[in-house]
Protein backbone atom coordinates (compact mmCIF):
# COMPACT_ATOMS: atom_id res chain seq x y z
CA UNK A 1 0.00 0.00 0.00
CA UNK A 2 1.33 3.16 -0.81
CA UNK A 3 1.68 5.99 1.86
CA UNK A 4 0.29 9.11 1.32
CA UNK A 5 2.22 13.04 2.47
CA UNK A 6 -0.54 15.29 2.82
CA UNK A 7 0.31 19.29 2.74
CA UNK A 8 -2.07 21.47 4.49
CA UNK A 9 -1.71 24.95 5.54
CA UNK A 10 -0.58 25.40 9.52
CA UNK A 11 -3.87 27.87 9.84
CA UNK A 12 -6.14 25.38 8.50
CA UNK A 13 -4.74 22.94 10.98
CA UNK A 14 -4.28 25.13 13.49
CA UNK A 15 -7.65 25.98 13.33
CA UNK A 16 -9.30 22.74 13.51
CA UNK A 17 -7.76 21.64 16.36
CA UNK A 18 -9.13 23.45 18.83
CA UNK A 19 -12.57 21.98 18.89
CA UNK A 20 -15.16 24.81 18.80
CA UNK A 21 -15.24 26.82 15.50
CA UNK A 22 -15.43 30.70 14.77
CA UNK A 23 -17.52 32.04 12.47
CA UNK A 24 -15.29 32.45 8.91
CA UNK A 25 -14.24 35.50 7.86
CA UNK A 26 -14.05 36.87 4.49
CA UNK A 27 -10.19 35.96 3.90
CA UNK A 28 -10.37 32.65 5.92
CA UNK A 29 -9.78 29.25 3.28
CA UNK A 30 -12.06 27.07 2.39
CA UNK A 31 -11.44 23.19 1.76
CA UNK A 32 -13.07 21.74 -0.77
CA UNK A 33 -9.87 19.32 -1.65
CA UNK A 34 -9.66 15.66 -2.29
CA UNK A 35 -7.36 13.14 -1.61
CA UNK A 36 -7.37 9.38 -1.17
CA UNK A 37 -8.81 7.74 1.49
CA UNK A 38 -9.35 3.32 1.10
CA UNK A 39 -12.80 3.47 2.40
CA UNK A 40 -12.65 -0.18 1.48
CA UNK A 41 -10.48 -0.63 4.74
CA UNK A 42 -13.98 0.62 6.97
CA UNK A 43 -14.46 -3.06 8.68
CA UNK A 44 -17.79 -4.49 9.61
CA UNK A 45 -19.12 -3.35 12.35
CA UNK A 46 -16.70 0.05 12.47
CA UNK A 47 -19.24 2.54 12.88
CA UNK A 48 -19.76 6.22 14.72
CA UNK A 49 -22.94 6.51 16.80
CA UNK A 50 -24.71 9.22 19.12
CA UNK A 51 -24.52 7.59 22.84
CA UNK A 52 -26.97 9.76 24.05
CA UNK A 53 -29.34 11.32 21.10
CA UNK A 54 -31.99 9.53 19.21
CA UNK A 55 -33.59 10.32 16.18
CA UNK A 56 -36.99 12.22 16.71
CA UNK A 57 -35.83 13.26 20.22
CA UNK A 58 -37.23 16.09 21.98
CA UNK A 59 -34.60 17.80 23.81
CA UNK A 60 -33.87 21.24 25.32
CA UNK A 61 -31.25 24.08 25.00
CA UNK A 62 -28.66 23.73 25.57
CA UNK A 63 -27.60 19.88 25.63
CA UNK A 64 -24.65 17.95 25.12
CA UNK A 65 -23.99 15.49 22.16
CA UNK A 66 -22.18 12.46 23.53
CA UNK A 67 -20.14 10.75 20.38
CA UNK A 68 -19.13 7.48 20.26
CA UNK A 69 -17.03 5.31 17.34
CA UNK A 70 -16.67 1.50 17.23
CA UNK A 71 -14.03 -0.53 15.98
CA UNK A 72 -11.55 2.75 15.67
CA UNK A 73 -9.89 4.70 18.20
CA UNK A 74 -10.18 8.63 18.54
CA UNK A 75 -6.73 10.41 18.41
CA UNK A 76 -6.01 13.96 18.08
CA UNK A 77 -5.87 15.75 14.80
CA UNK A 78 -2.60 16.50 12.67
CA UNK A 79 -1.22 12.99 13.92
CA UNK A 80 -1.21 11.82 10.02
CA UNK A 81 -3.15 9.25 8.65
CA UNK A 82 -3.43 6.16 11.31
CA UNK A 83 -5.12 3.04 10.25
CA UNK A 84 -8.35 2.58 12.47
CA UNK A 85 -7.94 5.97 13.70
CA UNK A 86 -9.51 9.78 13.37
CA UNK A 87 -11.91 12.20 15.48
CA UNK A 88 -15.22 13.52 15.29
CA UNK A 89 -16.61 16.28 13.28
CA UNK A 90 -20.48 17.77 13.51
CA UNK A 91 -22.49 19.38 10.83
CA UNK A 92 -25.70 20.90 12.19
CA UNK A 93 -28.32 21.25 9.66
CA UNK A 94 -26.43 20.81 6.39
CA UNK A 95 -24.72 17.93 4.54
CA UNK A 96 -25.50 14.54 6.69
CA UNK A 97 -22.27 13.45 5.82
CA UNK A 98 -19.13 14.32 4.04
CA UNK A 99 -17.93 12.34 0.93
CA UNK A 100 -15.35 9.90 1.17
CA UNK A 101 -11.72 11.67 1.17
CA UNK A 102 -12.98 14.89 1.16
CA UNK A 103 -11.23 17.68 3.71
CA UNK A 104 -14.01 18.62 5.83
CA UNK A 105 -14.20 22.50 5.72
CA UNK A 106 -14.85 25.33 7.99
CA UNK A 107 -16.61 27.55 6.29
CA UNK A 108 -19.36 28.22 8.93
CA UNK A 109 -20.52 27.45 12.83
CA UNK A 110 -22.48 24.92 11.33
CA UNK A 111 -19.44 22.48 11.08
CA UNK A 112 -17.57 21.79 14.23
CA UNK A 113 -13.97 20.18 14.22
CA UNK A 114 -12.80 18.27 17.59
CA UNK A 115 -9.29 18.04 16.69
CA UNK A 116 -8.42 17.32 19.95
CA UNK A 117 -9.94 14.29 20.33
CA UNK A 118 -13.03 15.32 22.32
CA UNK A 119 -16.19 13.32 22.36
CA UNK A 120 -18.87 15.46 24.18
CA UNK A 121 -19.39 19.01 22.95
CA UNK A 122 -22.23 21.52 24.38
CA UNK A 123 -24.68 22.81 21.48
CA UNK A 124 -27.05 25.88 22.07
CA UNK A 125 -29.77 25.42 19.17
CA UNK A 126 -33.02 27.11 18.52
CA UNK A 127 -36.35 26.05 19.05
CA UNK A 128 -37.69 23.60 16.40
CA UNK A 129 -36.39 20.89 14.15
CA UNK A 130 -32.53 20.69 13.96
CA UNK A 131 -30.27 18.11 12.08
CA UNK A 132 -27.07 16.71 14.01
CA UNK A 133 -24.61 14.72 11.78
CA UNK A 134 -21.67 13.14 13.07
CA UNK A 135 -18.45 12.76 10.71
CA UNK A 136 -15.38 10.82 11.32
CA UNK A 137 -12.33 11.44 9.89
CA UNK A 138 -8.21 10.54 9.55
CA UNK A 139 -5.84 12.62 11.70
CA UNK A 140 -5.41 15.01 8.37
CA UNK A 141 -9.47 15.69 8.59
CA UNK A 142 -9.88 13.77 5.42
CA UNK A 143 -13.21 12.03 5.30
CA UNK A 144 -14.10 8.76 6.22
CA UNK A 145 -17.53 8.85 3.81
CA UNK A 146 -20.88 8.01 4.68
CA UNK A 147 -19.66 4.48 6.09
CA UNK A 148 -18.42 6.62 9.00
CA UNK A 149 -21.17 9.18 9.60
CA UNK A 150 -24.68 9.18 11.99
CA UNK A 151 -27.48 11.23 11.95
CA UNK A 152 -30.41 12.28 13.78
CA UNK A 153 -33.12 14.77 14.03
CA UNK A 154 -34.09 16.34 16.93
CA UNK A 155 -36.67 18.96 18.27
CA UNK A 156 -35.50 21.68 20.49
CA UNK A 157 -38.41 22.36 22.82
Amino acid sequence: MKKLIYLIPFSVLAACSSGANTESTENEMRIEETVAVDTTAIAFGQEVYFENLEDGQIVSSPFTIKMGVKGMEVEPANSGVNENKGHHHLLIDTLSFISPGTLIPMVDKRIIHFGGGQTEYTVDLSPGKHQISMQFANGLHSSYGIRMSKTVTVEVQ
